[in-house]
């Protein structure tokens, strides 16, 4: 099975382990099913890199993008890459995203605003395969003023982001995806009522995740 993330980041000195923020064992359950699969993550905030380093080891296959607003210490091995931009910045994402192809994994570990955890998230789930995640940290932040920018703190718009994925069973309640009433209504749905599959909240972060069938190409 190899070295258990928590090990790596013990090792690696990031705060997703038991040490810290004790991140890493909600991510071994979600994650640890994937290790071999050879996928794409993106972590927003990249700092001296060593949370890219712990992934790229506990993920053999993967390729591992960063995002940072400044460079990087040089981060070793082919399968590392970081983008220099800022995730308050809809073109440099998309301009990165374009890059990394789709992703099967995004982590927002980055400024903790606002603004950018919910703009960062609008701009990227697109880009998120069918059946993959987009985690975001630190939600402790979403109470402290000191990170407040824009109009809605993020834990209110993921609450809003819930509604989003109950809607869903709400409106399509009796109906089967191939029951072409279904079909009329799943056309009206926006983005998040058509593909999201679940949201689970730990302490202090949350995982969202696409439904493995992405209706995205139907309205919205």
């Amino acid at each position: 099975m190899g070295t258990a993330l928590d090990e790596l980041a013990l090792r690696y000195g990031v705060d997703k382990s038991s040490k810290v923020h004790h991140y890493t064992r909600a991510y071994e359950q979600h994650f640890g099913p994937w290790r071999d699969r050879p996928l794409s993550l993106l972590e927003i905030g990249v700092g001296e890199g060593n949370s890219l380093r712990m992934w790229r080891d506990y993920f053999p296959q993967a390729n591992i993008f960063g995002l940072d607003v400044k460079n990087s210490p040089p981060l070793e091995g082919p399968r590392i890459k970081v983008f220099v931009g800022s995730q308050g910045d809809d073109l440099a994402l998309e301009k990165m995203a374009a890059g990394t192809g789709p992703l099967d994994i995004v982590i927002d570990d980055g400024s903790h605003r606002w603004s950018d955890q919910i703009g960062s998230f609008k701009a990227l789930y697109p880009h998120v395969k069918p059946g993959g995640f987009y985690v975001i940290e630190d939600l402790h932040t979403s109470y402290w003023d000191k990170y407040k920018c824009g109009a809605e703190r993020t834990m209110r718009y993921l609450l809003e982001l819930v509604h989003e994925l109950n809607l869903n069973g709400k409106s399509g309640y009796g109906k089967l995806e191939n029951d072409p009433e279904y079909e009329k209504l799943r056309v009206k749905m926006n983005l998040f009522e058509r593909t999201l599959e679940s949201i689970t909240f730990y302490k202090s972060m949350v995982f969202i995740k696409k439904k493995e069938t992405d209706h995205e190409s139907s309205g919205g």
